[in-house]
């Protein structure tokens, strides 16, 4: 043996087998030793006068595995036999079959003997021997890597039916640009079809304040590991306009054209925020009246004292009379405020609750605030197109909230306007409106409304609209707040109507 110039080796075959026909034999071995050991199923076949194949000269043993022929079998094949077999590949009756010089790669289905298809890739090529042409054909079976891609491509499937029929919303996007979205994610972002969403920025459907939120979020992603979830909430906007809370989680899934691709799922936690809220708003309206029952009562007696005081001197002093009105009229605020902590801090008793008429109720409210409307050139119109059935309530209550509401409808049209009253049997119990065509409120300022010593007003207090709704919901009912900016505001207050 000795090695050429690049390196390579090779046998000095004539020093090494003097003689030529020890030498073919040894070289028949060798041949025969690779051609049956090979993983691949190897053919040579002759090759007719007119370019076709005719039969097959050589087989090894895992075409005859393949075919389930054996090697005496696939000898005698004939031509239409090799073709029916699909051993020969496509067109073999062809004139122009022979395969293009360097050879051909095509992918066939070989037919067994047992009559099953076999998914087979064809390597063809035509060799020139003693002034013959003959046809090598190169046969590697499929069939697993067709089982391993179908299985492949069944757990795709099963992958993106879950995903599709999930009940979480989620979403795949890249960058900000959505590329999918779920069923789910369809009714949450309130669009009928997915084309609605696809190609569409998710800062579109994303609250304004919210966008540097959200970009972060992404930001973070992109700098974690792929198996790392980035948690974000945000404020999104539905097709129609709702704004809802969303929480969601996000992580990067895989690379596409060199841009990251995330998954988000997504989740609706409006409700969960706004009982939140009002968990929050009841510890402190519990504190507040804790606060009440602990100093009310105690501060209403000396309020007594001095008012009784200031009174006796403002009737025997001439002098200084504006400052003795200024002094009762700070401590009747002042008794006026400790009467509210007192109704905050007295538990509902049910055995105040009668039956009472609305209507009638609100009749006469709008009665006794109708001289004080006219001072403000504010007008009162009631409509109730029926007559409402009776509630079980409180009639002192009641009316409290009812002058309440009045007032501040009253204080919010200082250059006048109309305040219209409705009343109407639904479908939860009694609605009740007041609608004022007022200055109107922030719609950041709405859910704080009904906070203790929150209020809007200059002189205000923050514990009426409070009161209000404590009273309201020991009614068992709701009371809800709408309201534009120089358009107005509508207080809805909805009671059951107990059977």
């Amino acid at each position: 043996m000795r090695r050429e110039p690049g390196g390579s080796q090779s046998f000095e075959w004539k020093g090494r087998f003097p003689d030529q026909q020890l030498w073919l034999k040894e070289a028949r071995a060798l041949f025969a030793e690779i051609f049956d050991n090979v993983s691949e199923g190897i053919m040579l076949l002759e090759v007719d006068w007119k370019g076709r194949p005719s039969r097959i000269c050589l087989a090894n043993d895992v075409i005859c595995r393949q075919s389930g022929y054996s090697r005496q079998e696939m000898v005698k094949l004939s031509r239409q036999e090799l073709t029916a077999a699909g051993l020969v590949g496509p067109d073999p009756e062809s004139l122009e079959w022979l395969p293009a010089q360097g050879g051909d790669l095509c992918e066939w289905t070989l037919v067994h003997k047992q009559g099953n298809a076999v998914q087979v890739r064809l390597y063809r090529k035509v060799l020139e021997w003693n002034l013959h042409k003959m046809l090598l054909i190169i046969v590697h079976d499929m069939t697993e890597r067709r089982r391993m891609e179908d299985s492949l491509k069944e757990r795709d499937r099963r992958y993106q039916q879950m995903i599709k029929m999930s009940p979480e919303p989620i979403i795949f996007h890249s960058e900000e640009i959505i590329v999918y979205a779920n069923d789910a994610a369809l009714r949450l972002f309130g669009v009928k079809e997915e084309s609605e969403l696809l190609g569409q920025s998710l800062y579109q459907f994303t609250h304004p304040e919210d966008h540097e939120r959200v970009k972060n979020g992404a930001a973070g992603v992109v700098q974690a590991n792929e198996e790392s979830f980035q948690y974000a909430e945000f404020r999104m906007i539905r097709k129609d306009g709702t704004v809802i809370e969303i929480e969601s989680s996000s992580t990067g899934v895989f690379q596409y054209l060199d841009r990251p691709v995330f998954q988000s799922v997504l989740r609706d936690v409006t409700e969960r925020k706004h009982k939140e809220r009002l968990l929050r708003q009841s510890d402190k309206l519990s504190a507040v009246g804790q606060l009440a029952a602990g100093f009310a009562h105690e501060i209403r007696n000396p309020l007594t004292a001095l008012k009784g005081f200031v009174q006796l001197l403002k009737s025997k002093s001439a002098e200084n009379q504006n400052y003795y009105d200024i002094m009762l009229s700070e401590l009747e605020r002042m008794n006026y405020i400790v009467g509210e902590f007192i109704l905050i801090a007295k538990p509902p008793q049910d055995k105040e609750f009668e039956y009472r008429s609305l209507t009638a109720m609100i009749t006469d409210i709008v009665t006794v605030l109708d001289s004080q409307a006219i001072l403000n050139n504010v007008e009162i119109n009631c409509h109730f197109p029926q007559e409402l059935p009776k509630v079980l309530c409180d009639e002192h209550q009641l009316k409290q909230v009812f002058v309440n509401l009045v007032k501040n409808a009253i204080e919010a049209m200082p250059e006048g306007g109309l305040l219209l009253i409705t009343g109407e049997l639904a479908e939860q119990g009694i609605r009740i409106r007041f609608s004022d065509s007022g200055k109107g409120i922030a719609e950041d300022q709405l859910p704080r409304l009904g906070e203790p010593f929150y209020t809007t007003k200059e002189k205000g207090n923050g514990l009426g609209l409070m009161i209000c709704h404590q009273i309201i919901e020991n009614h068992k009912g709701k009371i809800h707040i709408e309201s534009t900016l120089g358009a107005g505001t509508t207080v809805e207050i909805v009671l059951p109507t107990n059977g």
